[in-house]
């Protein structure tokens, strides 16, 4: 979930959230909010000096008297755009300690002692716009560290691929998913809940290739630092709750929550590399100290792996109420993804994601025209069937990603059925658990093939099929109703 580049020292901090300018502020007249921007950056001068570390406080501007003009507010010369630029710098510059060089490069004169909150992301903002309200956090963030032209701590804590999944592949966004009516012990239904993640993921995927394409065609890519974390997983085994109830007793739940991943490109770097040491978060600021060549005055529990790699043959995980221990090497993951490939194929493109594992093939077959009425299912709904009939274009647009809804089965359902479902000729989704499926009304959620939806009018149609997909018989239900 957290980004962040470092093209050095970290004299500017901007923590990136998302919000709009409160409405007291927003009243304001700009002169009047700029003061106020001053006022905060003071506020935050004193509380680094009472706060921060000796080695961290040298390099804060001294607080005597008339420090950092602070008795010369309205002679500062604030242009509009820092109201909703946070990487403008207002202070005029200030005399500071001797700087330290990193690399070749030597810390500016200026001193920014201004840590800007931009945009701060409330629940109520979250609960509103979901996923596609990160996207612009992290492309804001991409963006000023593309154009830094000083050393900087880029920081933006982005919830993604994180829950609600919205986003599809192609970062289109689809409504709110409901939520499912199956028991949680259903594979198919948590399944389908993995393949939304999926989803959503390969859209994080793309934002995360953005900032590595934007920082290549700037100045800053050789020299800069960039850190690509997540604070949590997420589990997903049939019965188990995803994260907020841990089970001590499940450790493939817990690997799944408490192993994460750290991508990390260091300044100067030539090539892609591997290092399979085990790793815990707070080993992230001993490799950008030893990377900036600062001394926060700190002593770390953390170790740079890049030039050490302790001896962790466990790890001690916590959770409110409780602690275990785990395996740290790689065996575990690699169970995992082992485990996930069952249901869809990792080394897959993008329409697998839609194709459970085992019902790959059934995505090539070719229905036949004149197909007789089903004698077993009588119909069928699709809960989204009004998004279907105009799918959106372009970032943001609106259009489905699944069938979710209801089947009517007159009598029991063959063991070999599976659901088809057809749109503009070719089969777009599959339903395995129509499969011995029981008299009566049974929901259903299935994922629809992402290349399938381009922009306009759909119209799905449910075919039941019984065999293999080698030699199928079809037998159709109809358009949903």
């Amino acid at each position: 979930d957290d980004i962040a580049n470092g093209g050095g020292s970290g004299v500017e901090a901007t923590t990136t959230t998302s919000s709009p300018v409160p409405e007291d502020q927003a009243a304001l007249p700009a002169g009047r909010r700029a003061d106020y921007g001053v006022f905060s950056r003071d506020v935050m001068v004193v509380l680094g000096h009472k706060l921060l570390p000796k080695g961290l406080r040298s390099r804060l501007p001294v607080i005597d008297e008339g420090w950092g003009g602070f008795g010369a507010n309205n002679n500062v010369d604030i242009e509009s755009s820092e109201l909703t630029s946070p990487d403008t710098t207002s202070p005029k510059p200030i005399p500071t300690p001797t700087l330290p060089v990193i690399g070749a490069t030597t810390l500016p004169k200026k001193f920014s002692d201004t840590v800007v909150e931009s945009k701060k992301n409330t629940v109520r903002r979250w609960e509103a716009d979901g996923a596609k309200s990160q996207v612009p956090v992290a492309e804001d963030m991409i963006s000023r560290a593309a154009r830094s032209s000083i050393p900087t701590l880029h920081f933006a804590h982005v919830l993604l691929p994180h829950r609600p999944w919205q986003l599809t592949p192609d970062m289109r966004t689809t409504r709110f998913v409901s939520t499912d009516k199956r028991d949680a012990t259903v594979e198919d239904r948590v399944r389908d809940e993995y393949q939304a993640f999926l989803a959503q993921y390969v859209a994080t995927d793309s934002i995360v290739l953005k900032l590595v394409t934007d920082m290549k065609k700037s100045a800053n890519w050789d020299r800069t630092m960039i850190i690509v974390t997540a604070d949590h997983g997420l589990a997903f085994e049939p019965g188990e709750s995803k994260r907020k109830d841990i089970n001590p007793e499940r450790t493939d739940t817990l690997e799944e929550i408490y192993r994460t991943p750290l991508f990390v490109k260091f300044p100067g770097q030539q090539g892609a590399a591997v290092n399979d040491c085990p790793t815990h978060g707070y080993d992230v600021m001993p490799m950008v100290v030893n990377v900036t060549g600062l001394d926060a005055g700190w002593d770390f529990d953390g170790t740079d792996v890049t030039k050490k790699c302790p001896s962790r043959p466990v790890r001690t995980i916590w959770w409110n109420g409780g602690k275990t221990t785990l395996t740290s090497d790689g065996g575990a993951a690699v169970t995992t993804a082992r485990r996930f490939d069952k249901w869809v194929d990792a080394d897959g493109d993008v329409d697998s994601i839609a194709k459970p594992a085992g019902f790959g093939d059934w995505f090539d077959v070719v229905v036949p025209a004149g197909a007789t009425r089903d004698t077993q299912v009588s119909r069928w709904t699709n809960r989204d069937i009004t998004s279907f009939r105009l799918v959106g274009d372009g970032t943001f647009a609106a259009t489905p990603m699944q069938f979710d809804g209801t089947i009517v089965a007159a009598s029991r359902v063959d063991d070999d059925a599976v659901g088809l479902v057809v749109m503009d000729n070719r089969v777009v989704a599959v339903i395995p658990e129509l499969a011995a499926m029981r008299p009566g009304t049974s929901p259903y959620r299935s994922m629809v093939l992402p290349s399938a939806l381009t922009p306009g009018r759909h119209d799905p149609v449910l075919y039941v099929a019984r065999g293999t997909p080698a030699s199928a018989t079809l037998t159709l239900v109809g358009p949903p109703g």
